[in-house]
């Protein structure tokens, strides 16, 4: 695989949809539904910066319409999605009005306690989430633990976590680009040696 190959399979794993294209006619690449992962290109990057917004009802929307199957399998990915979503609920309300607490208990009971109730991990991140709410006006005062889950990595990784699982179900064995995969070939040779 060439040099143009790699750069050009990390662009399109990430779903950098038009930095992909620009690129691919800069050296001569033709896009086509043939290169791995390219088909659900459009639909990944439109995921991505939904969550990377912090818009996680019109991503889970979008996923609901495109990819059911997902959301139905895998109950790790719809919970984390419902979590996040409630997260930026609770990000984006400033004051402590008593119908944005309802609403917000509203959606944690009829979205995420079920899914929680099954598991204690759930049940832990559920609860953790919902302490969130008494810190709705002073959000400055969030313990350490809690600003964990204002913090924007937690975006980047459930982005990253739905572009892998629709490639899963697009292509069976992409689970990486073949650039990261170097990478880490290279990190391990090199630690190897010490």
């Amino acid at each position: 695989m060439t040099k143009n190959n790699l750069v050009l399979d990390y662009l399109i794993y990430e779903a950098h949809e038009s930095t992909a294209e620009k690129f691919a006619k800069e050296v001569g690449i033709t896009l086509d539904c043939s290169i791995r992962g390219y088909q659900s290109i459009g639909i990944r990057h439109q995921l991505k910066l939904h969550i990377l917004k912090g818009d996680i009802s019109n991503a889970i929307d979008l996923l609901s319409l495109r990819y059911p199957e997902l959301l139905e399998e895998n109950d790790y990915l719809y919970f984390k999605l419902l979590l996040m979503n409630l997260i930026e609920m609770i990000r984006h309300h400033d004051g402590n009005d008593e119908q944005f607490v309802l609403r917000v208990i509203q959606f944690a009971q009829e979205k995420l306690s079920n899914k929680a109730v099954k598991n204690p991990e759930y049940m832990k991140e559920l609860e953790l989430t919902m302490t969130l709410l008494l810190y709705s006006q002073n959000k400055e005062l969030l313990p350490q633990r809690l600003t964990k889950l204002f913090d924007l990595k937690q975006r980047r990784h459930i982005a990253s976590v739905v572009n892998g699982a629709v490639l899963s179900i697009d292509c069976d064995d992409y689970n990486e680009s073949q650039l990261k995969q170097l990478i880490k070939l290279q990190r391990w040779a090199v630690n190897s040696r010490k």
